[in-house]
């Protein structure tokens, strides 16, 4: 689908002011699948000085533009982890937003993270947290099957003899392939 809208509209749809914040999420999903997006959508929000307008933030890394984008989101969200007067919740999210961001996480340790916090809101679903907390436990369990499968298939070759200079990593590089 994504490959449709980016093959029918490309860059078309950047300038229409009344969509800038749908053309801001089209930029993300877009590029953040590998599309090619030209980071001119970005050029309405900045004022005559060339610095970001008051009511803009976004996640996003590139061009100077988005460099700028994303130093603004930084000190603003910062400014909001300081300050005591905020959630303590959102405080904590904000700050480990900013750690690392969520392009650079492993989406299933995410889950782990985040399947606590759901649990805490009045408003969560039994069924989806169920859901969630068996999902990341079946995975969890396929992943040490597969890891035993490749250290018994690493001891049968005898590496460790064969080639003594190589080491065994078997976890690491497993878990680096993830």
């Amino acid at each position: 689908a994504l490959q449709h809208v980016y093959a029918t509209h490309g860059d078309q749809w950047i300038g229409k002011d009344n969509l800038k914040v749908l053309h801001n999420i089209w930029f993300r999903i877009l590029r953040h699948q590998g599309f090619n997006v030209s980071s001119g959508i970005f050029k309405n929000h900045i004022d005559d000085k060339g610095k970001f307008k008051e009511h803009l933030s976004g996640d996003v890394k590139g061009e100077k533009e988005l460099d700028d984008a994303l130093e603004f989101t930084k000190t603003h969200l910062g400014n909001i982890a300081k300050d005591p007067t905020q959630n303590a919740s959102l405080r904590t999210e904000i700050e480990h937003a900013l750690n690392q961001p969520l392009r650079k996480r492993l989406p299933r340790l995410e889950a782990l993270h985040y399947i606590p916090k759901y649990q805490q809101e009045a408003s969560h679903d039994e069924t989806l947290l169920h859901l969630a907390k068996l999902d990341y436990n079946i995975l969890q369990s396929m992943h040490k099957r597969e890891i035993s499968e490749i250290c018994k298939w690493w001891k049968n070759l005898d590496f460790s003899n064969k080639l003594p200079h190589v080491r065994d990593r078997l976890v690491e590089i497993y878990f680096w392939i993830l």
